[in-house]
């Protein structure tokens, strides 16, 4: 590629990433039909663009660099396509909290949590050292339990990997939907040589692609009265950590517990 062609990709890919998709593909279009020129003045840009002056910086550079209409089209075309995937491939992060500051873009361990749970289409994998639910069935970690009830009642598979204290099976249980299929439940199996060893992550993942990796149990405390701290991944990390717990499922590292 000539030294003019690297430097109008260049240009391409600085814009596509500083001026919004849906400007730059009506550049595309108005250079095509011949409603912009290569030698178009910013206020014939401004009129046609429907942008301010302050931000022709990156399409002056295109229009300077380039000496085809046709070409820098389909090169814009290509740069904004390029950029829009790129863009889709990078994970979303937020931060997931409790008892901490709220606002801005901390949120509750709950919310969080409920948001996951609701947008599960397939799947449901619920990881945890410690779950309770109160009598009343009242409490942010009851309410989470039957939303996960609700989400096997449409059809979602739901999975439950938790430590080996029938507590916790019995509070999953207890706050289940009646008319919804129960979870499988899976543990961690005595290690007789670490007493102390446990089940001790606390994660949660819907479809293999939104997950939530936190201190918090699924208990009051957990979603109310403790110090918590959490990070929701959307995005391909997600996957990653589904697929640790399932290759461990898949190799016997957890085993089924169905007393």
């Amino acid at each position: 590629m000539s030294a003019g062609g690297v430097a109008l990709v260049e240009a391409a890919a600085d814009a596509a990433q500083t001026v919004g998709s849906s400007v730059l593909m009506g550049l595309a279009a108005d250079l095509e039909a011949g409603a912009i020129t290569l030698d178009a003045t910013a206020r014939a840009l401004q009129a046609r663009l429907g942008i301010p002056s302050g931000r022709l910086g990156p399409i002056r550079r295109l229009l300077e660099t380039a000496d085809d209409t046709d070409l820098l089209a389909t090169v814009i075309r290509v740069a904004v396509l390029a950029a829009e995937r790129a863009r889709a491939g990078v994970p979303s992060v937020e931060i997931a909290a409790t008892r901490l500051q709220q606002g801005g873009r901390i949120r509750t361990t709950g919310g969080v949590a409920r948001d996951i749970v609701g947008g599960a289409g397939e799947r449901l994998l619920l990881v945890g050292y410690s779950v309770t639910a109160d009598s009343a069935l009242a409490g942010l970690a009851a309410k989470t339990l039957s939303a996960m009830g609700d989400a096997a009642a449409r059809g979602v598979t739901v999975t439950a990997i938790i430590h080996r204290e029938e507590q916790n099976r019995e509070a999953i249980i207890r706050a289940w939907p009646t008319n919804a299929p129960g979870p499988r439940f899976y543990t961690w199996p005595e290690q007789p040589n670490e007493p102390m060893a446990k089940m001790h992550a606390k994660v949660l993942i819907a479809d293999a692609k939104d997950a939530l990796i936190t201190s918090a149990n699924l208990t009051r405390h957990g979603f109310v009265g403790n110090v918590e701290m959490g990070v929701r991944i959307i995005g391909r990390p997600a996957k990653t950590v589904a697929d640790v717990f399932e290759r461990l499922l898949i190799d016997g590292g957890f085993v089924e517990w169905n007393p």
